[in-house]
C-alpha cells in the first residue's frame, strides 16, 4: 500500500509527478537548444518564426540566394503583408516564405 503524504496523495504519485516535471523541463531545454534553424522546401513554406526579433535582412541572410519572396501574417488584420528588408521579424509570428530550392534556414 502506498504511503500517504500530507495532501492525502500516495507518495508514489508525488514522486511520479516530480519525475514527470523533470522530464518536461529537460524536454523544453533540449527543444530550445535545437532552435535556430529550419528546413525549407522549394516553394511556399508557412512557418512560425522561432528566432530572436530581428530585421528581415539579418534573419534571411543564410537563405538570401534562394529567397524569392516572404509574407507576414498581420496578427491584427489577419492579412498577409509582404516582408521587406526593414520588416521586424518577431518571435511567434507566422510567415510564408517562398524559396527556389530546398535549403536550411539558420536565423
Amino acid at each position: 500500500m502506498a504511503k500517504r503524504t500530507g495532501w492525502g496523495l500516495p507518495a508514489v504519485v508525488v514522486l511520479s509527478s516530480a519525475a514527470l516535471l523533470t522530464g518536461l523541463v529537460f524536454y523544453a531545454v533540449s527543444k530550445v537548444a535545437a532552435a535556430g534553424s529550419m528546413l525549407l522546401y522549394a516553394g511556399a513554406n508557412t512557418i512560425t518564426y522561432t528566432g530572436k526579433d530581428q530585421y528581415a535582412d539579418e534573419a534571411f541572410a543564410s537563405i538570401i540566394d534562394y529567397l524569392e519572396i516572404a509574407y507576414r501574417l498581420n496578427p491584427v488584420t489577419q492579412e498577409w503583408e509582404q516582408v521587406t528588408e526593414y520588416t521586424l521579424m518577431v518571435y511567434g509570428e507566422e510567415y510564408s516564405i517562398i524559396v527556389s530550392e530546398d535549403c536550411v534556414w539558420t536565423f
